[in-house]
């Protein structure tokens, strides 16, 4: 029996406890600005100052200057020209030998030889290696051209062509090339063999003691020693230059952005090249606004549309954003359907904005609607429902699982004066972060952990390396409009918070970010100028129109970074750093490291 005097202490605590409880409850409701879009800028960098190339020939060769000998136009031509323009490089394009011949020595030339006869053109690229220039081969010519032409063989670094083609069973790329370690693409169990799409059918050439190898294709170790591998990826030394091998499609897209990079790395004693440091995460087509296919939820779920929202898929979300350490954008989806009686209503939208501001996530405009009516009709009707609303929160971020349409920016910008930043599935040729117009940026996705390949993947790392940048995409819409049992809820969630815990991991010094505020990184990144030098253990590097705040990826070798002046620093890996820049002049003082590599270069370990 419990006496009088502890019932009393009990109560007290009780209430007490609620107090506290009640009290945190409501300065937490009076702190939550919901109807605040924190990540929007009011001065945003115009696209009117970002960064160009030299555009005269003239001006070009005064400097120095990366020569590709293939089509402009190309897929291959399209995404080194981003490389450059990232990179802040110099580069020229020749389509003709008899053009390149005339040009000043370049300090590095790239190769697409599906454009370039480079059995004839032999013996100038050898002379090209012997006044110290870099060739890189985005691709190779036929292995019987090159077993039939010695001078191919000799900057290639090739002793043999064993056969013209063997069938390999997966890929390994190893530690120090691309950031983020080695990787292994090899399907072990059924899930892996869904995941396989790399090319495993390649030449097997047998190359000289003097090249180095960075990927290679796996065979069967029983039969078969390592060394003796099928090379994906090597270099060779030829005089005073260095012959780098891509053998495979693999420069055509994205991916090569980050081969590029890691080249670049391997033919100097470190590098320093600016990046974008934002990983995108966003929920096109969530929440939902209107009762639309409410029979088949209610059929799947046993709940209502908003129930199903609410309920189950907000709990998942908020649970993966916190396991992840990952920022969310929602673009919302007012409705689907513009031309039957349904209207969307607004009563949950509060709800939702408040939540969104407790996991630092942000609120964006999904694009995305049956065609039903016009696009001028669709943004119209939406800016409709959100002024009826009367909360002042500010959509800068629009979103649309396909390519954008040729009149988007006539309708949208005419009607939606708040937009900072758009993100697309696919856009064409266009670059993957550039400036849709002088005001808006445009960010192309980077893949959708729904559906994930090793080809996802090593682009992926490949990004990671070139730009510190990725931009997933998740259409929620499909859990709504479900076609079959994979995208149900249940299914579709397993996939992407499996994914996404999985294969981000390695790069996690990168920060997480929504849509508009990796829309104020990009400006920084598209518009900044910069130069640096090096003397002893001292390295200066000067940086100009790039807002508040920058960031720079410098790879050593065997260098630590013992104190910075002008912005921090983080540690990636072994001699790889994120630089967070917050000055013009950044000092950067190395020091040798402790740490012994983690990896050896096959070539320099005998292999």
């Amino acid at each position: 029996m419990v006496s009088r005097r502890n019932f009393i202490s009990i109560g007290i605590m009780m209430l007490v406890l609620l107090f506290l409880f009640l009290f945190s409850h409501v300065v937490k409701e009076q702190e939550n600005n919901y109807d605040e879009n924190e990540y929007v800028c009011e001065n945003p960098l115009s696209g009117a100052d970002q960064w160009t190339m030299t555009s005269t020939l003239e001006e070009l060769t005064e400097q120095d200057y990366i020569l590709f000998l293939g089509g402009e136009d190309s897929q291959m031509g399209k995404m080194i020209q981003s490389w450059c323009t990232y990179g802040k490089r110099q580069l020229y394009t020749a389509q003709s030998m008899q053009l390149a011949e005339s040009l000043p020595v370049p300090d590095m030339i790239l190769i697409d030889t599906e454009t370039v006869d480079v059995s004839n053109a032999a013996d100038w690229l050898k002379e090209m290696a012997g006044c110290g220039c870099n060739l890189v081969f985005c691709n190779l010519p036929n292995a019987k051209e090159i077993e039939a032409h010695a001078d191919l063989m000799e900057l290639l670094g090739v002793l043999q062509v064993r056969v013209p083609t063997v069938q390999v069973e997966g890929i390994r790329l190893f530690s120090g090339f691309l950031i983020g370690g080695e990787a292994v693409y090899k399907a072990q169990t059924e899930k892996e063999q869904k995941m396989q799409d790399l090319e495993l059918s390649m030449p097997w050439y047998t190359l000289g003691s003097g090249t180095s190898i960075y990927m290679i294709g796996m065979m069967d170790e029983a039969e078969y020693e390592r060394e003796e591998f099928p090379p994906i990826i090597w270099k060779n030394t030829y005089e005073n230059g260095t012959v780098f091998a891509i053998n495979g499609d693999y420069m055509s897209d994205l991916t090569g952005l980050g081969i590029l990079s890691a080249i670049d790395y391997q033919l100097e004693p470190y590098t320093l090249y600016p990046v974008v440091n934002a990983h995108n995460t966003t929920m096109v087509n969530y929440p939902g606004f209107a009762e639309e296919n409410a029979d088949k939820i209610q059929e799947l779920y046993s709940r209502s549309v908003k129930a199903l929202y609410r309920d189950v898929m907000w709990p998942g979300l908020t649970a993966l954003s916190e396991s992840v350490n990952m920022k969310l954008t929602f673009a919302i989806s007012p409705q689907y359907y513009y031309g039957d009686e349904l209207s969307p209503s607004g009563d949950e939208l509060i709800f939702y904005l408040k939540q969104m501001k407790e996991i630092k996530a942000e609120a964006g405009i999904s694009l995305d609607y049956a065609k039903d009516v016009s696009l001028e009709e669709k943004i119209s009707q939406d800016k409709s429902f959100l002024e009826g609303l009367e909360e002042s929160y500010i959509y800068s971020a629009y979103c649309l699982m396909e390519e954008c349409p040729d009149d988007l920016e006539d309708v949208l910008l005419s009607q939606m004066e708040d937009v900072q930043t758009i993100s697309c599935l696919v856009q064409g040729e266009e670059p993957l972060v550039s400036y849709y117009n002088d005001e808006v940026t445009l960010q192309v996705s980077t893949g959708d952990p729904s559906e994930y390949t090793y080809s996802d993947n090593l682009r992926f790392r490949s990004l990671e390396t070139a730009l510190g940048y990725s931009n997933i995409m998740v259409d929620l819409g499909k859990v709504i409009w479900p076609e079959s049992e994979k995208e149900q809820w249940e299914n579709y969630f397993d996939d992407i918070s499996s994914n996404l815990s999985t294969y981000w991991t390695p790069y996690k010094a990168y920060d997480s970010t929504t849509l508009t505020e990796s829309d104020s990184r990009i400006r920084s990144f598209l518009n900044l100028g910069y130069s640096y030098e090096k003397t002893d253990d001292k390295l200066t590097l000067k940086v100009t129109d790039f807002g508040e705040e920058a960031w720079f990826v410098f790879r050593s070798r065997g260098e630590d970074i013992a104190r910075i002046t002008g912005g921090k620093y983080t540690k990636m890996e072994e001699n790889v750093f994120l630089i967070q820049v917050t000055s013009e002049e950044v000092v950067l003082e190395l020091e040798a490291s402790d740490e012994q590599p983690e990896f050896l270069f096959p070539g320099e370990a005998g292999y």
